[in-house]
Parts: C-alpha cells; sequence; structure tokens
C-alpha cells in the first residue's frame, strides 16, 4: 500500500493524476493536503481494479504470483507454529508449484489432471493415487474425478466417495473451494475423514 502511495506522490501517472484533478476543483478543500490524500487512495483503488482484471488472464497463461520460494516460506512458518496447513492445487501448472513444500502439507485437494502434473503417472486403478501421491511426500489429500468416485487419504487411512448426481448444474464456479473448506471445517471440528469428506461433497453440490 505504502508503495502504491509513494508512486502516486511522485510521478502520478493516468491513475493518480486523474483522482487529483477530480477530487480538487478550486474552493472544495480548505486543507491543501486533503485532496492530495484523496487522489492516492482512488488512484490505489483504481490500480489495485486494473491488476484484478488481469488475474483471470494470468490465470489462464498459467502464471503465477506466488514464487516456489515464497510459498515454502508460507508452509515452514505455518508448520513451526504448529498450525494445519492445506492447499488448492487450482492447476497443473500451479501444482508442481508446490513441490518443493509438499511435505509440509497436511492437505491437497487435486484433481487428477494435477496429481498426473505432480506424480508424471495417472493409474488405471484410482485406488494406487495415494500411495503415488505420497511417494512425493504428500501426506494427506482428497483427489476429485468429475462425477467419478473422489478419493480422500490420511494418516494411513483411504475414502472413496461417489458424489452426487446433480443433472441441472447451473455452475461449478466454487465448487472446489466448497468442497476444501467443508472438509477442512469438519476436520478442525474433530469429525473422522470419511465424514469429512462426505461433509465437503455436500457444501460443494449446493
Amino acid at each position: 500500500g505504502h508503495g502504491f502511495a509513494l508512486s502516486y506522490r511522485m510521478g502520478r501517472g493516468s491513475s493518480g493524476g486523474l483522482p487529483l484533478g477530480v477530487s480538487n476543483p478550486p474552493g472544495l478543500h480548505p486543507d491543501p493536503k486533503q485532496p492530495e490524500d484523496l487522489a492516492d487512495k482512488l488512484g490505489l483503488a483504481l490500480q489495485l481494479t486494473n491488476i484484478l482484471g488481469d488475474v483471470r488472464e494470468d490465470l489462464q497463461g498459467g502464471r503465477v504470483y506466488l514464487p516456489q520460494e515464497t510459498l515454502a516460506a508460507i508452509v515452514t512458518r505455518a508448520k513451526a507454529l504448529g498450525k494445519p496447513v492445506g492447499a488448492i492445487a487450482i492447476s497443473p501448472a500451479k501444482a508442481v508449484k508446490l513441490l518443493p513444500c509438499m511435505q509440509g502439507l497436511d492437505y491437497l485437494f487435486l484433481n487428477e489432471a494435477e496429481a498426473e502434473a505432480l506424480t508424471g503417472e495417472r493409474p488405471h486403478d484410482p485406488s494406487h493415487w495415494p500411495s503415488l501421491l505420497g511417494d512425493i511426500g504428500l501426506s494427506g489429500g482428497v483427489l476429485t474425478r468429475g462425477q467419478r468416485e473422489l478419493i480422500a487419504f490420511a494418516n494411513g487411512q483411504c475414502v472413496a466417495l461417489q458424489p452426487a448426481n446433480i443433472s441441472d448444474v447451473a455452475d461449478v464456479t466454487g465448487a472446489g473451494d466448497s468442497l476444501a473448506a467443508g472438509v477442512i471445517a469438519a476436520l478442525l471440528r474433530g469429525s473422522p475423514l470419511a465424514e469429512a469428506v462426505r461433509q465437503g461433497a455436500a457444501a460443494a453440490a449446493l
């Protein structure tokens, strides 16, 4: 935030100079610094809006905002504080960014394409996924397979669950996030893995 504000005070490109003119008509502000502060805030808002507009394009291009070193540092810090760590793979390109910190993850939510990117394999028998993912250091995860059984594993347990067959799907946006949120919330409440997965699947189907 301070870096953006400084750039508007020092340079004021189109996002900073325009707000200054809009927020400082003659006689409106008795305090000469007030319009400058307003311009900073409005310019920052415009710049952040512009950045958000690029998120979809970056996602489609496989660009990742956080480098591997930052992701690994976040996981290391969380483990040092005794906090559980979960992650959502998002895409095959982003999944491989998690490889350096795989052993620090308690749960990873991913699909088969992302699991294949991580392991270099796609088994004919889905029950082999926990073993393959364990070989790269992952101790727990939930692997979705579209309308087929999802596979969840942790602490030597393995659970398979057939998702609800929903014929009239309006929008799948957020389904994966809801699955992860439901599973993690149930686990934090002390629910066993099978029950946590059921709750996550129910949340994803809403």
